[in-house]
Protein backbone atom coordinates (compact mmCIF):
# COMPACT_ATOMS: atom_id res chain seq x y z
CA UNK A 1 0.00 0.00 0.00
CA UNK A 2 1.45 3.59 -0.65
CA UNK A 3 2.43 4.90 3.05
CA UNK A 4 0.24 8.05 2.09
CA UNK A 5 -2.58 6.69 1.94
CA UNK A 6 -2.07 5.22 5.69
CA UNK A 7 -0.91 8.47 6.33
CA UNK A 8 -4.05 10.26 5.11
CA UNK A 9 -6.45 7.88 6.39
CA UNK A 10 -5.18 8.27 10.10
CA UNK A 11 -6.00 11.94 10.06
CA UNK A 12 -9.79 12.68 10.66
CA UNK A 13 -9.18 16.01 8.46
CA UNK A 14 -8.21 14.09 5.37
CA UNK A 15 -11.10 12.43 4.60
CA UNK A 16 -11.71 14.23 1.42
CA UNK A 17 -8.04 13.82 0.44
CA UNK A 18 -7.92 10.15 0.78
CA UNK A 19 -11.47 10.19 -0.89
CA UNK A 20 -10.16 11.15 -4.17
CA UNK A 21 -7.16 9.23 -3.80
CA UNK A 22 -9.68 5.81 -3.88
CA UNK A 23 -12.05 7.19 -5.94
CA UNK A 24 -10.42 5.75 -9.53
CA UNK A 25 -9.20 2.63 -7.85
CA UNK A 26 -10.76 -0.70 -9.70
CA UNK A 27 -11.98 -3.59 -7.51
CA UNK A 28 -8.96 -5.44 -7.32
CA UNK A 29 -6.69 -2.47 -6.88
CA UNK A 30 -9.21 -1.32 -3.91
CA UNK A 31 -9.55 -4.89 -2.51
CA UNK A 32 -5.93 -5.52 -1.92
CA UNK A 33 -5.88 -2.04 0.43
CA UNK A 34 -9.30 -2.56 2.15
CA UNK A 35 -8.24 -4.58 5.10
CA UNK A 36 -5.22 -1.98 6.23
CA UNK A 37 -7.41 1.02 5.47
CA UNK A 38 -10.42 -0.02 7.16
CA UNK A 39 -8.47 -0.66 10.38
CA UNK A 40 -6.83 3.12 10.24
CA UNK A 41 -10.37 3.91 10.23
CA UNK A 42 -11.70 2.34 12.88
CA UNK A 43 -11.25 5.12 15.46
CA UNK A 44 -12.89 7.77 13.24
CA UNK A 45 -16.80 8.22 13.99
CA UNK A 46 -19.13 7.29 11.58
CA UNK A 47 -20.37 10.63 10.76
CA UNK A 48 -17.02 11.64 9.28
CA UNK A 49 -16.86 8.93 7.03
CA UNK A 50 -19.63 9.82 4.64
CA UNK A 51 -19.82 9.23 0.62
CA UNK A 52 -18.97 12.25 -1.19
CA UNK A 53 -20.96 14.02 -3.38
CA UNK A 54 -18.90 12.19 -6.72
CA UNK A 55 -19.70 8.73 -5.36
CA UNK A 56 -23.52 9.12 -5.08
CA UNK A 57 -23.88 10.91 -8.29
CA UNK A 58 -22.28 7.38 -10.05
CA UNK A 59 -24.65 5.73 -7.94
CA UNK A 60 -27.03 7.66 -9.46
CA UNK A 61 -26.45 8.05 -12.65
CA UNK A 62 -24.42 5.52 -14.16
CA UNK A 63 -25.40 2.31 -11.36
CA UNK A 64 -21.63 2.06 -11.17
CA UNK A 65 -20.34 3.35 -7.93
CA UNK A 66 -16.50 3.17 -6.84
CA UNK A 67 -15.41 0.21 -4.46
CA UNK A 68 -14.33 2.58 -2.37
CA UNK A 69 -17.79 2.89 -0.98
CA UNK A 70 -17.38 0.41 1.18
CA UNK A 71 -15.64 2.80 3.65
CA UNK A 72 -18.64 4.96 4.02
CA UNK A 73 -19.99 4.20 7.50
CA UNK A 74 -22.81 7.30 6.89
CA UNK A 75 -25.31 7.76 4.08
CA UNK A 76 -27.59 10.06 3.80
CA UNK A 77 -30.66 10.02 1.32
CA UNK A 78 -32.08 13.69 0.22
CA UNK A 79 -34.00 15.50 -2.50
CA UNK A 80 -31.23 18.01 -3.14
CA UNK A 81 -29.60 15.03 -5.56
CA UNK A 82 -31.85 16.47 -9.13
CA UNK A 83 -34.68 14.78 -10.50
CA UNK A 84 -34.05 11.15 -9.38
CA UNK A 85 -37.08 10.05 -6.93
CA UNK A 86 -36.90 7.61 -3.89
CA UNK A 87 -38.04 4.93 -5.81
CA UNK A 88 -34.70 5.03 -7.97
CA UNK A 89 -32.77 5.88 -5.26
CA UNK A 90 -34.22 3.06 -3.10
CA UNK A 91 -33.58 0.68 -5.92
CA UNK A 92 -30.01 1.94 -6.62
CA UNK A 93 -28.69 1.77 -3.02
CA UNK A 94 -30.46 -1.82 -2.44
CA UNK A 95 -28.38 -2.92 -5.20
CA UNK A 96 -25.04 -1.15 -4.73
CA UNK A 97 -23.10 -4.07 -2.17
CA UNK A 98 -20.13 -2.09 -1.30
CA UNK A 99 -22.51 -0.46 1.08
CA UNK A 100 -22.42 -3.46 3.18
CA UNK A 101 -20.94 -1.87 6.18
CA UNK A 102 -22.88 1.07 6.85
CA UNK A 103 -23.77 1.97 10.66
CA UNK A 104 -26.06 5.10 9.97
CA UNK A 105 -28.43 5.47 7.57
CA UNK A 106 -30.74 8.17 7.48
CA UNK A 107 -33.75 9.83 5.11
CA UNK A 108 -34.84 13.24 4.43
CA UNK A 109 -36.48 13.10 1.28
CA UNK A 110 -38.54 16.19 2.12
CA UNK A 111 -35.83 18.47 3.06
CA UNK A 112 -36.89 20.98 0.74
CA UNK A 113 -40.28 21.20 1.08
CA UNK A 114 -39.49 21.67 5.17
CA UNK A 115 -37.74 24.64 4.07
CA UNK A 116 -40.49 26.14 2.53
CA UNK A 117 -43.01 25.58 5.58
CA UNK A 118 -41.26 26.14 8.23
CA UNK A 119 -38.67 28.78 7.61
CA UNK A 120 -38.72 31.61 8.70
CA UNK A 121 -37.02 33.55 5.76
CA UNK A 122 -38.52 31.40 2.79
CA UNK A 123 -42.23 32.27 3.63
CA UNK A 124 -42.16 36.01 3.41
CA UNK A 125 -41.12 34.68 -0.83
CA UNK A 126 -42.37 31.48 -1.23
CA UNK A 127 -45.44 29.79 -2.69
CA UNK A 128 -46.43 28.46 0.77
CA UNK A 129 -47.09 32.54 1.71
CA UNK A 130 -48.87 33.06 -1.57
CA UNK A 131 -51.05 30.69 -1.23
CA UNK A 132 -52.04 31.61 2.59
CA UNK A 133 -52.54 35.43 1.83
CA UNK A 134 -53.28 35.58 -1.92
CA UNK A 135 -56.02 32.41 -1.89
CA UNK A 136 -56.92 32.36 1.51
CA UNK A 137 -56.10 28.82 1.99
CA UNK A 138 -55.59 27.33 5.52
CA UNK A 139 -52.35 26.36 7.29
CA UNK A 140 -52.90 23.06 6.02
CA UNK A 141 -54.13 22.97 3.09
CA UNK A 142 -51.49 25.06 1.36
CA UNK A 143 -49.28 22.46 3.03
CA UNK A 144 -51.05 19.70 1.87
CA UNK A 145 -51.17 21.73 -2.16
CA UNK A 146 -47.59 21.93 -1.91
CA UNK A 147 -46.60 18.30 -0.88
CA UNK A 148 -47.93 17.26 -4.34
CA UNK A 149 -44.64 18.66 -5.80
CA UNK A 150 -42.15 16.82 -3.71
CA UNK A 151 -41.05 13.61 -4.08
CA UNK A 152 -42.32 12.12 -0.99
CA UNK A 153 -40.41 9.03 0.49
CA UNK A 154 -42.54 6.15 1.19
CA UNK A 155 -42.40 2.95 3.40
CA UNK A 156 -42.23 0.75 0.38
CA UNK A 157 -38.71 2.77 -0.73
CA UNK A 158 -37.29 2.37 2.80
CA UNK A 159 -38.45 -1.40 2.68
CA UNK A 160 -36.75 -2.26 -0.89
CA UNK A 161 -33.27 -0.72 0.82
CA UNK A 162 -33.74 -3.04 4.21
CA UNK A 163 -34.53 -5.88 1.89
CA UNK A 164 -30.87 -5.62 0.30
CA UNK A 165 -29.04 -8.95 -0.26
CA UNK A 166 -25.95 -6.90 1.19
CA UNK A 167 -28.10 -6.92 4.64
CA UNK A 168 -26.68 -3.68 6.19
CA UNK A 169 -25.43 -6.17 9.12
CA UNK A 170 -23.18 -2.84 10.87
CA UNK A 171 -26.28 -0.68 10.58
CA UNK A 172 -26.59 0.43 14.01
CA UNK A 173 -28.49 3.98 13.48
CA UNK A 174 -32.07 4.49 10.92
CA UNK A 175 -33.29 7.85 10.75
CA UNK A 176 -36.66 8.41 9.09
CA UNK A 177 -37.47 11.91 10.88
CA UNK A 178 -39.86 14.15 9.25
CA UNK A 179 -40.85 12.64 5.92
CA UNK A 180 -44.39 12.68 6.73
CA UNK A 181 -44.70 8.49 6.84
CA UNK A 182 -47.99 6.87 7.99
CA UNK A 183 -48.30 3.18 10.25
CA UNK A 184 -47.12 1.46 7.28
CA UNK A 185 -43.34 2.87 8.48
CA UNK A 186 -43.31 0.85 11.61
CA UNK A 187 -44.38 -2.60 9.78
CA UNK A 188 -41.52 -2.22 7.64
CA UNK A 189 -39.00 -1.46 9.77
CA UNK A 190 -40.31 -4.40 12.35
CA UNK A 191 -40.32 -6.67 9.51
CA UNK A 192 -36.88 -5.86 8.00
CA UNK A 193 -35.98 -6.02 12.37
CA UNK A 194 -37.32 -9.39 12.17
CA UNK A 195 -35.28 -12.86 12.72
CA UNK A 196 -31.59 -11.90 12.25
CA UNK A 197 -32.46 -9.01 10.40
CA UNK A 198 -30.53 -5.34 11.42
CA UNK A 199 -29.17 -7.29 13.75
CA UNK A 200 -26.73 -4.14 15.08
CA UNK A 201 -29.67 -1.58 14.99
CA UNK A 202 -29.60 0.34 18.50
CA UNK A 203 -31.18 3.51 17.43
CA UNK A 204 -34.36 4.33 15.49
CA UNK A 205 -35.35 8.38 14.48
CA UNK A 206 -39.06 8.35 13.67
CA UNK A 207 -40.17 11.60 14.72
CA UNK A 208 -41.61 13.99 12.76
CA UNK A 209 -44.02 11.24 10.44
CA UNK A 210 -47.72 10.36 11.05
CA UNK A 211 -47.70 7.69 13.19
CA UNK A 212 -50.70 6.56 15.07
CA UNK A 213 -50.94 5.29 18.54
CA UNK A 214 -51.55 1.70 17.48
CA UNK A 215 -48.45 1.65 15.16
CA UNK A 216 -46.69 2.78 17.94
CA UNK A 217 -47.13 0.66 20.26
CA UNK A 218 -47.05 -2.10 17.92
CA UNK A 219 -43.31 -0.85 18.25
CA UNK A 220 -43.12 -1.23 21.78
CA UNK A 221 -44.00 -4.06 21.39
CA UNK A 222 -42.02 -5.68 18.97
CA UNK A 223 -39.06 -7.71 19.61
CA UNK A 224 -36.40 -5.46 18.41
CA UNK A 225 -37.07 -3.15 21.23
CA UNK A 226 -35.02 -5.52 22.97
CA UNK A 227 -32.01 -4.30 21.35
CA UNK A 228 -33.10 -0.37 20.86
CA UNK A 229 -31.09 1.86 22.85
CA UNK A 230 -33.28 5.23 21.91
CA UNK A 231 -36.05 5.41 19.95
CA UNK A 232 -37.33 9.07 19.07
CA UNK A 233 -40.97 9.27 17.94
CA UNK A 234 -42.04 13.00 19.01
CA UNK A 235 -43.86 15.18 16.53
CA UNK A 236 -46.25 12.44 15.70
CA UNK A 237 -49.39 14.68 16.77
CA UNK A 238 -50.30 12.08 19.19
CA UNK A 239 -53.02 13.84 21.46
CA UNK A 240 -51.83 14.26 25.20
CA UNK A 241 -53.96 10.99 26.78
CA UNK A 242 -52.68 8.98 24.12
CA UNK A 243 -49.13 10.18 24.92
CA UNK A 244 -50.10 9.47 28.48
CA UNK A 245 -51.06 5.85 27.86
CA UNK A 246 -48.05 4.88 26.23
CA UNK A 247 -45.96 5.98 29.01
CA UNK A 248 -47.14 3.29 30.45
CA UNK A 249 -45.72 0.62 28.29
CA UNK A 250 -43.07 -1.42 30.26
CA UNK A 251 -40.40 -1.22 27.24
CA UNK A 252 -40.44 2.33 28.10
CA UNK A 253 -38.37 1.17 31.71
CA UNK A 254 -35.35 -0.31 29.61
CA UNK A 255 -35.14 1.92 26.37
CA UNK A 256 -34.60 5.95 26.36
CA UNK A 257 -38.10 6.30 24.25
CA UNK A 258 -39.06 10.33 23.58
CA UNK A 259 -42.46 10.62 22.45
Amino acid sequence: MQPELLDLARKPESWTALCEHLYPMGEAEFSSVLDELDGALAERPDNSRTAPYEWMRDLLVDDNPPPALALTRTLEITDDRGPITPADWANRVARAHHLKNLGVLSFAMLTAFHEICYSRDGLLDSRYHYLINEHRMSFPAAKAFLLEDFQSFFAEDLATILAAPHAFSQLHTLNVDGNLLGDELVSVITAAADGEGLPALRHLHIAGNSLSIAAITRLLDAPLMARLETVDARKNKLKAAAKKRLKQHPALATAGVRL
